[in-house]
Order: structure tokens, then C-alpha cells, then sequence
């Protein structure tokens, strides 16, 4: 993109730097990877892009906003039927426990 281009290359020339919000949606994850303990999918993913120096936070799912919701708000609720077990919501980003839940 011409404008984020021209940007970077004053901001780079005045010798600074640029903060950056980076949203990654992962899609055909399987039910089940991670574990409840040690080793948990959400730990893992977070300890890999904290490993970027300059990383300061990352969010799953609904992330930092969800210290604001109830335990009621930021569940997501299970059902089952002829299809199988689906979620109603994914506040937890695909993620509960630890493992994966096949949600994007």
C-alpha cells in the first residue's frame, strides 16, 4: 500500500519506529490440540509472538476485553445435536482449557 509505504520510509529516516496491531485468524485447526496442564495451545501461541522483541501483548479471543465480561458473558456455551457438538459463540478464540476446539 502506497501510504503505509511512504510513511515507514519518513518514519524510518527520521530514525523512529511505528507501533502495529496484528490480527491473525487461524483456520482448519483440528479439535484437540494442546493440552489442559503443560504445554496448553493458548501458552504456546502467546509465548511464540511475545518472542518478537518488540511484542507487548497478545490477545485470544476476546482478549483483554474480556476482564470486563462476567464468567456468563465469556462462555461459550456448548450444544449438541444431529450434527454433532457446536459452540454458540467463541469469546475463548477457539480455544478452551488449553485445547484447541476446532473454531477458527
Amino acid at each position: 500500500v502506497p501510504v503505509w509505504e511512504t510513511f515507514l520510509d519518513e518514519t524510518r529516516k527520521a530514525g523512529s519506529s511505528a507501533g502495529a496491531i496484528v490480527e491473525v485468524e487461524a483456520t482448519g485447526i483440528p479439535a484437540g490440540w494442546g493440552a489442559p496442564i503443560y504445554g496448553k495451545l493458548d501458552s504456546e501461541l502467546a509465548g511464540a509472538m511475545m518472542s518478537i522483541n518488540a511484542a507487548k501483548g497478545v490477545e485470544i479471543g476476546e482478549g483483554f476485553a474480556a476482564a470486563a465480561l462476567s464468567g456468563e458473558e465469556n462462555a461459550d456455551q456448548m450444544r449438541t445435536g444431529n450434527d454433532g457438538a457446536r459452540f454458540l459463540s467463541n469469546h475463548n478464540g477457539g480455544i478452551a482449557g488449553g485445547i484447541s476446539t476446532g473454531q477458527p
